[in-house]
Formats: C-alpha cells, sequence, structure tokens
C-alpha cells in the first residue's frame, strides 16, 4: 500500500502512531533520551518537508525506521570522530 499525504492530521496520525515505538527503537540503539526524540522528530520533519517521498513509499513503517536506523548511524558516526 502507498501512503499519501494530504495535510497536518495526517502526520500526526503517523506521529502518534509510531512515535513512541520510534523513540523506544532509537533510544535502545543509542541511549540518550534528548538525541532520540530529537531523531524521531527530524524523522517526521523530514517526511514532511519532502512531500513527494509519500509518493514514493510503498511500506511506511519500514520506511520510518529505516531512516531513524540510518539517523541513529549517523548520530553514533559524529561521535566517534
Amino acid at each position: 500500500m502507498t501512503a499519501y499525504i494530504k495535510d497536518e492530521s495526517v502526520l500526526r496520525e503517523l506521529y502518534d502512531l509510531y512515535g513512541g515505538a520510534l523513540y523506544n527503537y532509537v533510544y535502545q540503539i543509542i541511549n540518550d533520551k534528548g538525541a532520540a526524540e530529537e531523531i524521531v522528530e527530524n524523522t517526521f520533519i523530514k517526511l514532511w518537508t519532502d512531500k513527494n517521498a509519500f509518493y514514493r513509499i510503498q511500506h511506511i513503517i519500514a520506511y520510518l525506521f529505516a531512516s531513524t536506523r540510518n539517523a541513529c548511524l549517523s548520530y553514533q558516526n559524529t561521535l566517534f570522530q
């Protein structure tokens, strides 16, 4: 199923449905509450600002978890540089 965004309420619904699970996932990886919150927020901001992305996304949950995982890896790389 392809996801389409029409307004902020769709983004809010996605955040309400998956934000907590994404936060827990990120926190398990990086063990930093503030950074975990920021990564999750930035994932949804990225999704909102690139509205065309919704036309390319086939599985929104997989996209959200992959995006947060990649952000975690980037965060960890900045810590070790």
